[in-house]
């Protein structure tokens, strides 16, 4: 599995190349951090979000490397989501871009 700073860089070369996001975002992982992604900027932390997306180490390797679909994460209650669904929905543009980090 891919380390918290392993996101972190794929996240900020994706806010770099072109992603966007509508609002704030924070994906909490447990075991490993939480990423926030707000005006831009990327960085690790707890700080509010519109939406705060919540999963297992596991699962949010999954979705990162493009192996688990987020919908089917969602409807399996691997992934939870609380806050503005567009956001959520807003991320999927940006993890295919990091990973091509």
């Amino acid at each position: 599995m891919l380390t918290i700073e392993n996101y972190l860089t794929g996240f900020r070369h994706a806010m770099a190349n072109g992603g966007t996001l509508p609002a704030s975002a924070r994906m909490d992982i447990e075991g490993a951090g939480s990423i926030h992604i707000a005006d831009g900027q990327v960085s690790d932390g707890e700080e509010p979000a519109d939406c705060i997306m919540h999963a297992s180490h596991e699962t949010f390797d999954q979705l990162y490397n493009g192996t688990l679909d987020p919908t089917i994460a969602f409807a399996k209650g691997d992934l939870k989501i609380n806050g503005d669904m567009a956001v959520a929905l807003a991320t999927q543009a940006l993890f295919e871009k990091a990973r091509s980090a």
